[in-house]
């Protein structure tokens, strides 16, 4: 059996590739990269294990896999975007998933999906909760305001943050995206006194490292309890689609000072996670170790 974790030909969010690297902390080895949005197009004769972690998908007309697709289900999310989530509910996938029980869901909302199906899943969140902790934490270390460009920051804050975006461009090939997410990665785990973002997959993977974290999105997203679940608050902000409603909702909220902009939000502590880790780690293991058992590839 071969070992492979995903490669995102068509996304242009670096925080696919965070997920990737957080599934790679469990392989037996790695193999090479398999992409998520054409896994029926992947062949045989030896099959390749994957954890199927992330957001599925961007070509949901490609789904289910191939048989040459060895998947371990776990931080597996449907998605509402252009109603991804009912090609994963039809008869086909819903055939597929059977076959894989039991599923495990980075969120309720995916999870509820399924069993209303009829499909075995639970509530295993995700896997970059699951980085290790950092050993040190930086002198005079930095602000990091990562994708919250129109968000009301205060001026303190904002004069003295180094900005990030970890949205790219679609040109980059994976290789190149994942070079610069390691390096983002790093630089948070070196440098960060505070990261303040509206991105996940920069919330989650600076929570496991230890870092102060200021997240900011809509408390009632299901894509985005998870957080709730670990302890971190959910600073709510409502971004308007268009970009002028985008500048006029900023400056109402920098001009008045509106909502969340009191002091006590822009200092928290780091959240003290090990024990939620410890226990997602032990889970994605005995997974994996029932599956490859047979085969004898694990110890």
């Amino acid at each position: 059996m071969k070992f492979a974790s995903f490669r995102y030909d068509t996304s242009v969010n670096l925080g696919d590739q965070v997920q990737s690297f957080a599934a790679e902390q469990y392989l037996p080895r790695l193999d090479g990269h398999i992409d998520r949005d054409t896994l029926d197009t992947v062949s045989g004769p030896e099959k390749t294990l994957v954890i199927m972690n992330g957001w599925f998908s961007d070509k949901p007309q490609n789904w289910p896999p191939s048989r040459a697709v060895e998947p371990v289900f776990f931080g597996f999310h449907a998605s509402y975007y252009n109603n991804f989530n009912k090609r994963f509910l039809e008869g086909d996938s819903i055939a597929y998933l059977k076959t894989q029980e039991p599923i495990g869901c980075r969120d309720r909302q995916t999870r509820d999906w399924l069993r209303e199906r009829g499909v075995d899943a639970f509530y295993s969140k995700c896997l970059t909760l699951t980085f290790p902790k950092r050993e040190s934490t930086p002198e005079n270390g930095k602000v990091f305001l990562v994708d919250v460009e129109y968000y009301p920051i205060p001026k303190s804050l904002r004069k003295k943050g180094v900005k990030v975006s970890q949205m790219t461009v679609p040109f980059y090939d994976d290789d190149t995206k994942r070079k610069m997410m390691r390096q983002l990665l790093e630089t948070y785990k070196k440098e960060a006194a505070l990261v303040v973002t509206s991105k996940l997959h920069c919330a989650m993977p600076c929570l496991a490292m230890g870092i102060p974290v200021v997240f900011i999105g809509k408390p009632d997203d299901y894509r985005t309890t998870i957080l709730r679940d670990v302890g971190l608050p959910i600073q709510p902000y409502r971004l308007p689609k268009s970009r002028p409603l985008r500048l006029l909702k900023w400056a109402l909220y920098e001009t008045l000072g509106l909502g969340y902009l009191r002091k006590n939000v822009w200092n928290p502590e780091p959240l003290d996670i090990e024990a939620e880790k410890a226990e997602i780690r032990a889970h994605i293991k005995s997974r994996l170790e029932a599956r490859l058992a047979p085969s004898k590839q694990v110890a």
